[in-house]
């Protein structure tokens, strides 16, 4: 059954409240290296005040852990995000003159600084990233690498520099959609914020938004009379009546010949492993459509700082429930028995691998040694509440502890639901 009311349950920035900042943020700056590579950005002291309008002609320098340069150039920047951007510690977008490989990562403009302000492992979305390589029917999951950030001279904290979801041949390998390319692809996102100009909402309920490309889609496709816009709004109409008709479970003309199943099988188990409080269709929730297929995949996967137990609402600390089984299009998925035993025939295939994921949480843990704690005395925030924390454990080693034990029921009760299903 879906959640009829899971979008009045979410939070906005506007439900936060205020919080004191007179003594969070502290002047220090780190006495020595903390191990990590080092992100200096200049914008010759302008601010950076909007998450819609680039800040142009900054400058970036990337360096080693050693502090060897790496690259440097020129690059735009931007904040992001929805209630993280309203947080003192503030995520960014990049954009940078050139494309360029940043830290062993394959080379593009667009990248993502991630803060994890309210995530105080500073490893939730890594950890999630870690089970989509594991999970590979997921096409392309992003890379990440934790960086120490100095803004305009400042130490600004440990933070996630990120691939962003772009359609790349090094990211998702598709080709894009263009008025003379109608039946090429494209990648939504499901964000009821409606935060790209080309949004629509099916009849389902379900609003999806026009990640990539984003702009353009008004244009009339070559030889036809409706626009591209309208033909994808058209598309994923058509399947999304085809996934709730009364033959849906039939092989040939059900929702099988629209949807890549493994990829949703796999979507599903990152999200319902870490009880992902947002992707009940909710936000930061991608899928694209591979003209290659022919076929709708989901993913890649993105935005799990408010899971893994990081969460006080929607019972979503307690780390027993499905969550995101019970969601519109996912819900009516395991009404089909085909779909069902994929779903505990991929889990006993890859539950030992899944168990791995202990191991490379405790690896990232030393790796940060020397890094969080530096964060941690430039953002004073380990004993107090940050929206949503479930739990304020007061140092760091309980903060993973917490978010280990979480996972560890998790992985625990989910053995015994999905085998029951």
């Amino acid at each position: 059954m879906a959640h009829e009311t899971e979008t009045e349950d979410t939070e906005t920035t506007e439900d936060i409240e205020t919080i004191d900042e007179d003594d969070i943020e502290t002047d220090f700056e780190p006495p020595y290296p903390s191990g990590l590579p080092v992100m200096k950005i200049e914008t010759a002291g302008r601010s950076i005040d909007s998450t819609e309008t680039w800040l142009e002609n900054a400058a970036y320098n990337l360096y080693d852990s050693a502090g060897a340069l790496l690259s440097n150039g020129g690059m735009d920047i931007k904040g992001r995000g929805n209630t993280t951007w309203g947080m003192p510690k503030k995520p960014y977008s990049l954009k940078l003159a050139q494309k360029t490989s940043l830290l062993g990562m394959s080379e593009h403009k667009r990248w993502a600084l991630l803060a994890n302000y309210s995530d105080k492992t500073l490893l939730r979305t890594e950890t999630a990233f870690e089970l989509g390589y594991k999970f590979d029917n997921l096409a392309w999951t992003p890379h990440s690498v934790q960086v120490d950030l100095y803004l305009n001279g400042k130490y600004r904290g440990v933070y996630q520099l990120t691939e962003q979801i772009k359609i790349d041949t090094n990211r998702v390998n598709i080709d894009e959609i263009k008025k003379k390319n109608p039946s090429d692809g494209y990648i939504l996102e499901i964000d009821v914020r409606k935060g790209e100009v080309f949004n629509f909402t099916t009849t389902r309920g379900v609003v999806f938004c026009c990640s990539a490309p984003d702009e353009d889609l008004d244009d009339i496709i070559s030889g036809d009379t409706i626009s591209l816009f309208e033909k994808i709004k058209n598309d994923v109409q058509r399947v999304e009546d085809v996934l709730y008709s009364d033959n849906f479970k039939d092989s040939d003309e059900g929702y099988r010949k629209y949807m890549d199943v493994g990829s949703f099988v796999d979507w599903y188990f990152v999200n319902e492993i870490t009880k992902n409080n947002d992707a009940v269709f909710f936000s930061s929730v991608y899928m694209y459509y591979d003209p290659e297929k022919g076929k709708y995949c989901m993913g890649p996967i993105w935005d799990f700082d408010i899971a893994l137990g990081n969460v006080n609402y929607n019972d979503n600390d307690n780390p027993e429930g499905f969550w995101v089984k019970d969601s519109t299009w996912i819900s009516r998925l395991f009404e089909d028995p085909y779909f069902v035993t994929l779903v505990k025939n991929r889990w006993n295939e890859k539950r030992a691998a899944v168990n791995g994921i202990f191991q490379y949480i405790d690896d990232r843990v030393v790796y940060l040694n020397s890094a969080q704690d530096y964060n941690f005395k430039k953002w004073k925030i380990l004993e107090r509440f940050v929206w949503p924390n479930a739990v304020v454990t007061g140092t760091y080693e309980a903060e993973i502890a917490y978010m280990k034990s979480w996972l560890t029921t998790r992985l625990n009760w989910l053995d015994g639901a999905i085998s029951g299903l």
